[in-house]
């Protein structure tokens, strides 16, 4: 929770995310729409999503960025929506990518 008259409090940004898990035919909504998450949750369905080896998960952060993490034949690529610029995902760094993407963009 957000305590907002806590001016000592330490950022918790959110990002907005949907994500689907072929296997289990799981969703993030049934719209399509971006669902409002923490970075735990997005950390966790990028492992999720990682242990199956196929499927996605996508994030938007406060600046509408967005980036997609799709996975194809076990391999996962990081996809940036607006260029369609890939580039190869490793899900070891996924802490530190979730952390460098909610912060910094």
């Amino acid at each position: 929770m957000l305590d907002p008259k806590n001016y000592q409090r330490k950022p918790q940004p959110f990002v907005r995310m949907r994500y689907e898990n072929p296997r289990t035919g799981l969703r993030a909504s049934k719209s399509g729409s971006r669902m409002l998450a923490d970075a735990a949750r997005l950390e966790r369905e990028i492992r999720v999503v990682d242990q199956i080896g196929s499927g996605w998960v996508e994030a938007e952060i406060f600046r509408g960025q967005v980036r997609r993490i799709e996975w194809a034949e076990g391999a996962a690529q990081l996809v940036d929506p607006a260029s369609d610029q890939r580039t190869r995902f490793r899900v070891e760094v996924t802490v530190d990518f979730v952390r460098r993407f909610l912060n910094e963009g």
